[in-house]
């Protein structure tokens, strides 16, 4: 079985860091960078270690709204002692959505990633996105924010979505009626 190569970075503003997604593209300065401080989670923590790498892509989870808000890529992934130390590219580099993406949208559009539910990976700060629920995703957001789908189709490019022979999926989603 492949490893997944995206993943959902849950953030909220009743955790210990009080992070809101928006700060992130509200920042100037480096890549966002998070720490085991940050992360509870044990199975979090065992994925930063041996599954995470560079350059895969995050969704960016609001808990507090319940929603997606923008898709970035792990920049850098330090992993020294009993620390798991993560940044994600700076929000210039990250594809931000004009509105939010509602759970309750994703399973209306019958996509329910497991990371999204009760139980499971669904209490950590980071859980796997398989590329099913991943293409689910896209074209959830390909049909509810048209507007948006030939930068985040160019966007999924940049990120190396062909590396992973995703490339023809995406060009029939683009090709399709929206």
């Amino acid at each position: 079985m492949p490893r997944p190569q995206f993943w959902v970075i849950k953030a909220s503003l009743e955790s210990v860091w009080k992070f809101h997604w928006n700060d992130y593209f509200e920042r100037d300065d480096d890549p966002l960078e998070w720490g085991s401080d940050c992360i509870g989670s044990k199975t979090s923590k065992k994925l930063l270690r041996e599954d995470i790498q560079v350059n895969d892509i995050a969704l960016c989870y609001q808990v507090d709204d319940k929603a997606i808000w923008a898709l970035s890529q792990f920049e850098s992934i330090e992993k020294a002692n009993d620390k798991e130390d993560f940044a994600l590219c700076h929000h210039s580099k990250a594809f931000q959505l004009t509105k939010p993406l509602y759970i309750d949208e994703l399973r209306n559009n019958r996509c329910d990633p497991e990371s999204f539910q009760q139980g499971g990976y669904g209490h950590g700060t980071i859980g796997p996105i398989s590329q099913g629920e991943f293409l689910g995703i896209i074209q959830t957001i390909r049909d509810l924010l048209p507007d948006q789908w030939d930068e985040l189709h160019e966007w999924l490019l940049h990120a190396g979505i062909e590396r992973i022979g995703m490339k023809g999926y995406l060009s029939a989603l683009l090709e399709a009626d929206v």
